[in-house]
C-alpha cells in the first residue's frame, strides 16, 4: 500500500492511495482531514479492496505515516520512501 498526501490549495489536502496485492489497483483519491500531525480519511463506497478496511486515522511523523483502518486491529507503519513504481 502506498499513500501520497498532496496539498489541493485552499487549505485542502488529499490522499492518493494505491494497493497492489499481485496486480496494482487503480489509485483512489480521497479528501484528507488534517489536524496538526493527525490525518483522517473516509473511504468512499467505490474504494475497491480498501472499502472492507473502513476509514483511516493516523499520524504523520518524520519517519512516515502510522495509523490504522477502523476494521483492523494492528497499526500500519508506512515509511517515507520512494514509490515502488519509481
Amino acid at each position: 500500500m502506498e499513500i501520497f498526501i498532496v496539498y489541493g490549495g485552499n487549505k485542502d489536502y488529499h490522499a492518493m492511495i494505491q494497493v497492489a496485492e499481485g496486480a496494482p489497483e487503480p489509485p483512489l483519491l480521497v479528501k484528507l482531514k488534517v489536524t496538526g500531525s493527525n490525518v483522517e480519511f473516509i473511504q468512499p463506497e467505490h474504494a475497491g479492496s480498501l472499502s472492507v478496511l473502513g476509514n483511516f486515522k493516523g499520524k504523520i511523523t518524520a519517519r512516515g505515516l502510522t495509523g490504522k483502518f477502523e476494521k483492523e486491529t494492528a497499526l500500519r507503519v508506512l515509511k517515507r520512501k520512494n514509490s515502488y513504481w519509481q
